[in-house]
This record gives C-alpha cells, sequence and structure tokens, in this order.
C-alpha cells in the first residue's frame, strides 16, 4: 500500500481547496468522487454523503452500490472510481495486494442476523429449524461474490447442515435482494447484516448469529491508486473514519472501528 503523500499535508491542502470554493464556484463545477461501496451501505452512506457534502460543497460524491466481489471484479477491469468500500476483508486485501488501494483502513463491523417473513405462519428459533420441511427455500447472496453469502455459508457449515440444506438455497446478487426475496415471501428466511434488517418492517430477525461461527465481518475503506482527485478523496475518507460520521454509523446500527 502506498503512503507516499503526507496524510496531513493532503487534509490541510484539502482545507485550504473547501476554503477557497465560494472563489471558484462560480468559474467551475464540482469535483466528482465515485464511490464504488457495498450494497449493505446504502442508507448510512447517503446520510453521510448529504453531511459531507454541506461541509464540503465543491465536492460532489456518486455511489455505485453493489457486491463487493463485484465491485473488485470491476475495479480490475478498469471501471471508473476513487474509492472503495468493501463488506469483505478478502476481497479488499486483494486488491491492496495487487496496489489498486492507494491508502486505506477498516472503517466500521456488522452483524449477521437469520430473518424470516412477519407473516410466516410457524417459526423459527435457531439455525437447526431451517432442516424443517416447512422451509422450502432459504435466500443467501452468492457467496463468492456477495460477503453476507460467505458468511451465511461459513455459519451453516459450522453448524454442519450447508449440506443438508444445500437444496434449498436460492442465491441472490447482493444483499438487499435477499432482504425483498423474504419481504416477497420468495424466501421463507434469509440471512442479511443487522443494519439491513433494520430498514424494514416486513421481516422480523429470526435469530443473531454467532459471530464465532463465521470470518468477522469488517467494512475496509480504501482511495484507489488510479484516482485523479486523491486529496478530495482523502478528506471524505477521513469523514468516514470522523466524530460527525460516527454517530450516523450508529443510528444505523454499524459500530465504528476506533483506530
Amino acid at each position: 500500500m502506498k503512503n507516499s503523500i503526507s496524510v496531513i499535508f493532503i487534509i490541510s491542502l484539502a482545507v485550504m481547496i473547501a476554503a477557497c470554493s465560494s472563489k471558484t464556484s462560480g468559474k467551475a463545477g464540482p469535483i466528482i468522487l465515485t464511490v464504488s461501496a457495498a450494497s449493505s451501505m446504502k442508507d448510512v452512506l447517503e446520510e453521510i454523503s448529504s453531511e459531507f457534502q454541506e461541509k464540503y460543497p465543491d465536492i460532489e460524491l456518486r455511489f455505485n452500490f453493489g457486491a463487493s466481489g463485484a465491485l473488485k471484479q470491476q475495479i480490475e477491469q478498469g471501471a471508473p472510481a476513487d474509492l472503495f468500500i468493501s463488506a469483505s476483508p478478502e476481497k479488499y486485501a486483494e486488491l491492496v495486494h495487487y496496489d489498486f488501494i492507494h491508502i486505506g483502513d477498516s472503517i466500521v463491523t456488522n452483524e449477521l442476523v437469520l430473518v424470516t417473513s412477519k407473516n410466516l405462519p410457524f417459526e423459527i428459533a435457531r439455525l437447526n429449524d431451517l432442516s424443517k420441511t416447512e422451509i422450502e427455500k432459504i435466500a443467501i447472496g452468492i457467496p463468492d461474490v456477495v460477503p453476507a453469502g460467505t458468511y451465511a455459508k461459513q455459519t451453516l457449515q459450522y453448524e454442519n447442515i450447508y449440506q443438508k440444506l444445500k437444496q434449498k438455497l436460492v442465491l441472490a446478487k447482493d444483499v438487499r435482494q435477499v432482504l425483498t426475496y423474504v419481504e416477497t415471501g420468495n424466501a421463507q428466511a434469509g440471512f442479511v447484516y443487522k443494519t439491513d434488517a433494520m430498514t424494514t418492517e416486513k421481516i422480523k430477525v429470526a435469530a443473531t448469529i454467532d459471530a464465532e461461527s463465521h470470518e468477522p465481518i469488517k467494512y475496509s475503506a480504501g482511495i484507489l491508486d488510479t484516482t485523479e482527485h486523491k486529496t478530495e478523496a482523502l478528506l471524505f475518507f477521513e469523514f468516514l473514519k470522523g466524530k460527525e460520521a460516527g454517530k450516523l454509523w450508529q443510528q444505523f446500527g454499524f459500530k465504528q472501528i476506533n483506530h
């Protein structure tokens, strides 16, 4: 990971740029940062974006939400992006290894939960209940692409029920699609993040998954080495780790990592 430019120097320079915004706003449009981010962060990042852009009106954020694995592939294939926020430490680490990331850090954690429709005529109290004949479809993200799906698969393997349930699994392109499947009744149960479950009243949390049954759920943010706006990207990167964003992370169910 490259660290050749002083973080303090860049932040100071960025603040100077922001302070001069009133002098330049009539002459040029805002600098646009493209942020490729995990689908599970959509709601909170849109709120964080509003606060950030109020503070730095000359920087506009545009989001590309999707499964972390798919976003990683897009970046590797040359898709334009200034920052990457991944729900998968593994996918993020691969980009670091191949020098796609200029500078980055872990920022928040999350939890995995099992959700069911509120209209389900029977109760699921524990993971072994998924083996019941009444349960025909269980939604998870595609394990090779969707981190929440990876964690779900690890959990089922940990409980020694993955092979038994494999034929029931309905694979989704991202964690939000899993949520939709459960909301609409296309799946009777599904594995999503706690933060996703908080976004809807159409489902209920049947169980919170033991953190020891899967790898740690940790989100990392990184500035891409190819960005032409490292100064502005660093401003947003630091904002994500700051107190202002911290209140929103907590409000939306994430836990900010203090470094």
